[in-house]
């Protein structure tokens, strides 16, 4: 099982998808490294430096790693300096359905849970009255 997102498969498929999931929302810039876990690779890796597809395609495509790819030893580090924790799939599958049913006013909508794990529906989509996907 692959544990880590290809960003090159991404900017095959988009480069403008991969820019859009690189941009921060606040600044209107590229997201920033935020450690000094990749400044062997250079000064555009430093921790105020901003991420841009190039940095992390072609040869350097496998620079950003998981949490669950890290060491034990780093991932107790990140957790002890930034407060950084690993929540579970399942987890965040659980949350997502919340607001996924808040929204949609129904539950199930894009997947059924099975304990701690969960089926995708198939189905197309269907929006409540008066909403539509970009709403």
């Amino acid at each position: 099982m692959e544990i880590d997102i290809v960003e090159q498969r991404i900017k095959d498929l988009s480069p403008a998808l991969l820019k859009i999931l690189l941009s921060d929302k606040t600044t209107k810039k590229s997201i920033r490294w935020g450690t000094d876990n990749y400044n062997e690779y250079g000064t555009e890796y430093y921790t105020d430096q901003e991420i841009t597809p190039d940095l992390i395609t072609g040869d350097m495509t496998v620079t950003i790693q998981p949490r669950v790819a890290k060491s034990e030893a780093e991932q107790n580090r990140r957790t002890r300096d930034k407060a950084e924790v690993f929540t579970p799939s399942w987890v965040c599958n659980e949350q997502n359905n919340l607001v996924d049913e808040a929204w949609f006013g129904r539950k199930n909508v894009f997947n059924s849970i099975y304990g701690k794990s969960w089926q995708t529906i198939a189905d197309p989509i269907q929006f409540p009255k008066g909403k539509t996907w970009k709403s």
